[in-house]
Order: C-alpha cells, then structure tokens, then sequence
C-alpha cells in the first residue's frame, strides 16, 4: 500500500491511522500544516483497513435514520453558558447532559500556546468549557478513535463532535453502530490551514509584544450577528477585539484562501448528515410563526437526523429556549454552500504565503471589508469600556435590523 487515497481527497480524519493493526501509518503535517497519512512500507501487510475506513473512499451507513430529518432553534437557558458559546448553547446542553450521565464528551480544545487546536475526552464538567466555541483550523484527533473504542467496549457513553469527515471516518472506524455513543456534527465552512493559523497567533503576539492567554473567534460582547474574534496577552490590561470586517484571519478564512484542498469539493457539505445531530449558526432564523424573538445572543439550529439524535434532543430540551423550524429556513447556512473561492486562487495565496510570510500576504488577500455605518456606532463603544453606552448602541443596532426586515417583507 502507497496511498490510500488521493493526496487531495484526504480529509485528515486519522481513521486510517487507528485502524492499522501495524501501527504503520503516522500522521504527517505537509507545508501547510495540513495532516496526511505516512505509510511505512517495511511494516505494512496490504490488510486494506486503512481504505475501508477512509471517508474520501466510502460512506458510512446509518441505519437509525429518520425519514425526514426535524429541525430546531434553539438557545441555552442559562444566559451565562448561552453567552459563552459561540451560537446558542445547544452543545454545551447535550455535552452536560452526557456528562451528568457518568459519560464522556470528545471535542476540539486549543493547544497549551493556542496556536493549534487537538480533540480532547473529557469527562467532568469543569472541563467543559475549553471544548466551548468555534476553533477555526482543523484539529488533529490522535488517539482520540481508539480511545472511543475502548470506552464503548467498556459501556461507557460518549458524545463525539466534530466535523462531517471527522464524524464520518469515527463511524466507519468502529465498523458498527454503539447504543451508547452520540455523534454530533457542525455546519463547516472548510477547516483553515493550522499554519496560517499558527503564523495569525504569532502575528497579534508580535503586534502586541506579549505571548496570548485566551483566544476566541467567536466573542459576542458586541453582537451575535455582528461577532468579534478577541485575544487576551499576558500583562496586558486590554484585549485585541477584531472586528469580522477586519480581523485578518478571519477576512482570509472567509474568502477561503487557505481551506484543505479536499474542502473545496467536500461530499460532507451537503444536507445528508451522517451524524445524529447537526449543529451550526441559525443565520436564516426567522421568527414568525410560532418562533421565538431574535435578542442577537446566539442561536443554534439543531438537526436531527437519527432516532438517537432525536430523542438525545428531547432530553436536553428543559434546558432550552426551543422551537421547532421549517427545513427551508434551517438550511440557509453558507457551509451547505460551495466555496467561494477556487483552487486557482487557493494555490495562489499559498504560493505568495510560501514567499512573503503570513505578514506579506495581508495587504493583498487579508484586506478588510468596509464596516456598515450602522456598524461604526456598535464597534466604536464596543472597544471601550462604557457598557452603558455600549447596551444603548445594540438597541439602535436591532431596532434598525427590525425595521429593515418590515421593508424588505413589504416590498
């Protein structure tokens, strides 16, 4: 065996890293950070596992699928958790609902330096929340497959998340369907390369002349809609706040300059879930019919795609603000969507990042976008420290969002 797949298909789930009776794949970065599998020739016995775990090459079958798939919005009770998450919470609720079951919870966390991101297994809440928030570069899972085996084996639950090819090649990993492991997936926009990811962290330290403490893409101080990315140095009184207009990494990461090559033509990007459970931003929420108001403080749009996900779903509804959505309305999130960029353009930033550096490359590919006026009001009290006026400026900001929604119905 030389290669499983083809180099730009790999997902870089590490499927076929645990599966190999050998232990001889390692999971290699290439020049971007990206993770692909190394096959030792000298210890390999062609058993073909690896290429029947591979999500680019197969499938996974889900035979507990509901016929039509339900879809929610949702936000947590708790206005705290709620405010901590990157939407609405809703994968802080089934995470403590696992974990108040004697379970587990696998997710992304940040590396110690928060310059890369690594899944984790928990099993107390009081680690729960590093696995809170969007981590915008791929995470590298480890051991974390064999791990889940042995759990389950053991009877043990589990709650895995991550993203639809990670999902994915964990299913078809452990070859059979387990009663007792909850698989939840996200709406992905592609996953950015992990060393652009690196050389962003290093960028703001250098800027800012102080090695980061916390790091968070998603901050809603000012806004859901209208979120903020915010670092946090050590012996530094205030924090970078960068807005989604001029945030560097995120202005890259957006036009999808530096995704896997394999995002670019993702079969996981569809709304067939192979998952119990979907989650992502609720972007197209409307409230009309039965829904609840939009407050901009996050909302999650729950898909349930099993009958386990399903009914995991009614076990943490007490602990959420919910209502039940059309599927058109749900499915509006821009990861169901193509990339906005092409592999002509992805090579060509990647071509200058290789020359120039991560720095060099901002004036060209990183620009920012210009900030709406109603937007300059919120950003300018958002940097400063009057909550008071910063309060009144969300008001301004959602009445004006109210009133543009009744024109744009009448018209």
């Amino acid at each position: 065996m030389i290669h499983i797949c083809p180099e730009t298909d790999c997902t870089g789930c590490s499927a076929c890293f645990s599966i190999c009776p050998k232990r001889a794949i390692t999971m290699v970065p290439d020049r971007e950070g990206f993770q692909h599998p190394l096959i030792d020739q000298s210890l390999c016995i062609d058993c073909d596992l690896c290429c029947k775990v591979c999500p680019a090459l197969q499938m996974p079958i889900r035979s507990n699928k509901l016929p039509n798939e339900l879809f929610f919005a949702a936000y947590h009770r708790n206005e705290a958790i709620r405010m901590a998450s990157s939407s609405g919470g809703a994968f802080s609720a089934l995470a403590s609902w696992m974990l108040e079951q004697g379970g587990y919870v696998c997710a992304a966390s940040y590396d110690e330096d928060f310059k890369g991101v690594h899944h984790v297994i928990i099993c107390s809440e009081k680690e729960l929340p590093k696995l809170r928030t969007s981590k915008y570069t791929q995470s590298k899972t480890g051991t974390c497959f064999k791990d889940i085996r042995q759990l389950l084996k053991k009877g043990k639950k589990i709650l895995f998340a991550g993203t639809p090819c990670q999902t994915a090649g964990l299913h078809l990993f452990l070859k059979k369907e387990y009663e007792n492991l909850l698989t939840v997936d996200i709406v992905c926009h592609g996953v950015p390369s992990p060393s652009v990811f690196a050389d962003y962290i290093g960028h703001l330290e250098r800027t800012y002349k102080a090695p980061i403490t916390n790091y968070n893409f998603r901050d809603k101080k000012w806004s859901w809609h209208h979120f903020n990315t915010k670092a946090e140095f050590k012996n530094r009184r205030h924090p970078y706040l960068g807005t989604w207009e001029e945030d560097v990494f995120m202005r890259g990461f957006l036009r999808d300059y530096f995704l896997r090559e394999s995002c670019y033509t993702c079969k996981y990007s569809k709304h067939q879930r192979y998952a119990d459970i979907t989650l992502s931003d609720f972007w197209g929420y409307d409230s009309s019919e039965g829904g609840f108001e939009d407050d901009d403080k996050g909302i999650s749009m729950c898909m349930c795609n099993t009958e386990m996900g399903k009914q995991a779903f009614e076990s943490i509804k007490p602990f959420l603000v919910w209502c039940e959505r059309p599927r058109e309305m749900s499915l509006c999130n821009g990861g169901f969507s193509p990339r906005a960029s092409t592999l002509e353009e992805r090579k060509a930033f990647l071509e200058e990042y290789r020359l120039i550096g991560f720095e060099g490359t901002i004036p060209t590919y990183m620009y920012p976008e210009t900030i709406p006026d109603e937007l300059k009001v919120l950003y300018f009290w958002g940097r400063g420290h009057s909550k008071k006026f910063l309060k009144r400026s969300k008001k301004i900001l959602r009445f004006m969002r109210k009133i543009k929604r009744i024109f744009k119905k009448t018209s």
